[in-house]
């Protein structure tokens, strides 16, 4: 299976706060996609996007990335056409807070990876709640695996063998919930370890997961994205 990672380097204009820092970069993107007519029909559809983003590197100071330094993030996306158009739009693109110095994407291979985990909070509601450990494990991991069954669907074209039971194990990496800065407003997620199995289904479940991250906002706010 092959995918595509881009390296996206930016130079902020004014500081931003880690909490809104996927929020920031998201914005950033979202501005960019009217420029390509691929790009603005993804934008336009809802639902499942099959593209990520991690937050800026190095990571920021004291919880804020400071004006006139330079960052970097990573994007992933099984589809070409996405990365290509990605490149093409960024390269030179400008906003209120950006300024895009430079945008490189590889093709890579896709190898087995029975572990994998989020650097960015993955985000889980149960109904109008906030998923929280008081909730169980099996409850996220039920989330985490519909959600990846969804992108298999949209993807591969075709309905998985079966649709659950390819996480081997799920565990919770933060003490504490993570507040995410969002709009007006707060979110809550939380960061897991997930371990796959070595099944074919379960590692093409893996190999989405890895380039389109888990569970919700992955696409608006930089949710759940794994290495």
């Amino acid at each position: 299976m092959i995918y595509f990672e881009s390296t996206i380097t930016v130079l902020l204009k004014e500081d931003i706060y880690l909490n809104r820092a996927g929020e920031a970069e998201g914005e950033l993107l979202k501005a960019a996609m009217p420029l390509s007519d691929h790009l603005k029909e993804l934008h336009a559809q809802r639902g499942i996007k099959l593209y990520c983003y991690d937050y800026m590197y190095p990571r920021a100071e004291e919880k804020r990335y400071l004006k006139n330094r330079v960052y970097y993030f990573k994007m992933r996306t099984p589809v070409e056409q996405t990365a290509n158009e990605f490149s093409k739009v960024l390269n030179g693109f400008e906003t209120e807070r950006f300024k895009v110095v430079g945008c490189q994407h590889q093709k890579k291979k896709f190898h087995e990876k029975t572990e994998i985990y989020t650097t960015t909070p993955a985000i889980c509601t149960l109904g109008r709640q906030y998923w929280q450990l008081e909730h169980g494990m099996d409850s996220v991991q039920e989330k985490i695996e519909k959600n990846l069954v969804s992108k298999y669907q949209v993807y591969f074209r075709e309905t998985p063998e079966r649709d659950s039971g390819f996480i081997n194990y799920l565990q919770l990496k933060n003490k504490k919930p993570i507040t995410v800065k969002y709009k007006t407003g707060s979110l809550v997620g939380n960061k897991f370890v997930i371990g796959f199995d070595a099944d074919e289904v379960s590692q093409k479940m893996a190999f989405l997961a890895y380039t389109t991250s888990i569970l919700e906002k992955s696409s608006s706010l930089g949710s759940g994205f794994c290495i």
